[in-house]
């Protein structure tokens, strides 16, 4: 008999997957989007979790999927229409097959609810479908003539030379032109771009469209400009003549013969996550080996040892490039279930919102794609719960009664930032204070003191919550001390900025990987300590004439800015020294947006550091990420600085 054990993995990755484009898809169906495409795909997701199902005996499971492609398949051969009860007894049944698989991966026996969303489907099936809706009748002959020339709109696109993944990026550009209207005609078309034939030029990568859509060019245009890796795009208004829809109807037909033609072998494997994982601690221990090298080479210098660790140097950045691209994830892989949780907790709430999500190609460190999921829903919960208002509200405000949620990917410099704004009722920093009071976390002699920053800070506090009732999703105090305790052990951070009445923006920013960074070594007194370069804007050495004092305070004067000064001593609870020896080292830190000046005794040098995780009760102790080994063995704390101020 054979052993399917070793195939479970695969199976629930595999299903995932399908699951996942499932619920996208209906969740179209829910918003008026009937395309033939849509349905198509359902169609396919359904068929192969039933086919896997059935290849590893979960019957269960393969039944309810049966059910489900029976009922896209009457979709697709249009022989009933969407309505609400469709939506909501496909949702039932892909929250049912996701409850399923979760059982598997506990090795769990499968519940047999589902056997009644399955009856239920069958039932719906049964009953005499809808009648599709009657098609219009054509125009004629004289009717088509007096018609003014059709209108479509031309789009040419230049990506960057020096784009990564062109494909990728044409992909992405091709999808966003969907959901404006239209393609009539690509070129290169789809399937092309799919397999990376997209001519290069020397001044990038050329993509032009001819896309049949009611938006305006000014949307168009505001669509494209948030595409990373655009170098330039035109737009423009053409007519529809008889030559491209010639064109387009050869496209057409071409298709089929497209579809029976033998398919190029797959370009990606799966791989284990622990083979990853093996991987950079091999990278981790190759680069402390060469650091050891480099140690032996300045007591006893060789020039044939140069060279050979110029070349191991080369070579062990080439393969810490390699194993970190096979790290990196598109964030959407984190992002994709958002849609249907903001669907349900607005239907629960009674209040109408559309997600927007932009940026979805930005890539993360899976390591830290797999921590973002529960501070993420914390904040979608929030924002929802908090943030929207209901529909009566909003038009009482004079808002537009739909709320609107945007979650944005972005890039800045070595860092990927996750906003989550909403245009709802905004944090009010005087219930902010007035909560805080009253629960002893903040002094009310000292509540006029604190700034608008401090005050919207208060919200990270542990047992924090400004709802006046426990409810499914809020007011329970725990939520935004989770965020920013999952964050700063990602060596990241989280900043707030609210408007009362406008909205409130989130976000979070973070390394790209936390694996292997390139990090500053300082000195102070006898000790060594790592800070990751990412967090450093600049290094400086410090003058009399740049210092300033006002009220106790230091600050470093540089092209009439005033930067805070502060001493790293203090910050350890050291005494710091009396008298300053100049020109003094310093280091120009950007925390929460603002920049800070940090003295030390020394700099020693910039290193590539395998940065090892603290255990307990290191990892508790603020201002510590973790520790790194250098070339001659000694151990050094890797900092996080914004944990330190």
């Amino acid at each position: 008999m054979v052993d399917l054990s070793k195939y479970k993995a695969l199976f629930l990755s595999e299903s995932g997957e399908h699951l996942q484009s499932m619920n996208d898809c209906v969740l179209k169906l829910e918003q008026g989007n009937y395309d033939q495409e849509t349905i198509a795909q359902a169609f396919r997701n359904a068929h192969s979790i039933k086919g896997m199902a059935a290849s590893m005996g979960y019957t269960e499971i393969r039944d309810l999927a049966h059910s489900m492609e029976d009922l896209f398949d009457q979709l697709r051969q249009k022989e009933r229409s969407v309505d609400p009860s469709l939506v909501e007894i496909l949702f039932k049944a892909t929250d049912k097959i996701e409850t399923m698989l979760k059982e598997i991966k506990q090795d769990k026996p499968l519940s047999q609810d589902g056997v009644e969303i399955q009856n239920s489907i069958r039932e719906l099936i049964k009953k005499k479908p809808a009648e599709p809706p009657e098609a219009k009748p054509g125009k004629t002959a004289k009717e088509k003539k007096n018609e003014p020339p059709k209108q479509a709109i031309e789009v040419k696109v230049l990506i960057s030379p020096e784009a990564d993944a062109p494909s990728v990026r044409g992909l992405i550009l091709y999808k966003r032109l969907e959901e404006i209207g239209k393609i009539l005609l690509a070129d290169p078309d789809k399937d092309r771009i799919k397999q990376g034939k997209i001519d290069k030029t020397p001044e990038g990568y050329p993509i032009s469209f001819m896309l049949e859509a009611s938006a305006d060019q000014a949307s168009i245009n505001s669509t494209l400009s948030k595409i990373s890796e655009l170098k330039k795009f035109e737009i423009s208004r053409v007519e529809i003549g008889k030559n491209l829809e010639k064109e387009a109807d050869r496209e057409k037909e071409a298709k089929p013969q497209a579809e029976v033609s033998v398919a190029p072998l797959p370009q990606t494997v799966r791989v284990k996550t622990e083979l990853l994982d093996d991987f950079i601690n091999i990278l981790g221990e190759m680069i402390l080996i060469k650091g050891e090298m480099e140690e032996a080479w300045r007591k006893t210098p060789q020039p044939a040892m140069r060279q050979r660790l110029d070349r191991l140097d080369r070579l062990t950045k080439e393969f810490h490039d390699q194993v970190m691209a096979a790290r990196l994830m598109p964030v959407e892989t984190v992002l994709q279930r958002f849609p249907r949780l903001v669907r349900d907790l607005a239907r629960d709430q009674g209040k109408e919102i559309e997600l927007e999500i932009i940026g979805k190609e930005i890539e993360l460190d899976r390591a830290l794609i797999e921590k973002l999921p529960d501070p993420l829903v914390h904040l979608i919960r929030n924002a929802v719960d908090h943030g929207i208002e209901t529909p009566a509200r909003r038009k009482e405000a004079g808002k537009d009664p739909v709320g609107h949620i945007l979650i944005e990917a972005s890039r800045e410099r070595d860092m990927v930032l996750l906003s989550i704004h909403d245009d709802g009722r905004g944090i009010d920093p005087e219930l902010v204070k007035k909560k805080a009071v009253e629960k002893g976390m903040l002094d009310p002699a000292k509540a006029d003191e604190q700034s608008y920053e401090q005050i919207l800070n208060l919200i990270f506090t542990p047992g924090f919550s400004t709802a006046d009732k426990v409810g499914m999703t809020s007011g329970r105090g725990v939520g935004m001390d989770v965020v920013k305790t999952v964050v700063e052990s990602m060596s990241g951070m989280v900043t707030i900025s609210s408007e009362t009445g406008k909205g409130t923006t989130i976000t979070l920013h973070l390394p790209q990987t936390v694996a292997i960074v390139k990090v500053l070594l300082i000195r102070l007194l006898e000790e060594i300590f790592a800070i990751p370069v990412n967090r450093i804007i600049r290094s400086v050495e410090i003058l009399p004439y740049q210092l300033r004092k006002s009220q106790s305070q230091e600050y470093y004067v540089e092209k009439q800015e005033l930067i805070p000064l502060s001493y790293f001593h203090k910050l350890l609870d050291l005494k710091a020294p009396e008298s300053h020896n100049f020109p003094l080292n310093a280091l120009i830190l950007e925390i929460q947006k603002k920049k800070m000046a940090l003295a030390v005794d020394s700099l020693v040098g910039q290193e590539d550091a395998f940065i090892r995780p603290l255990g307990r009760p290191l990892e508790k102790i603020p201002g510590l990420s973790g520790v790194t080994m250098l070339g001659d063995g000694k151990i050094v704390f890797v900092l996080d600085i914004a944990g330190l101020f």
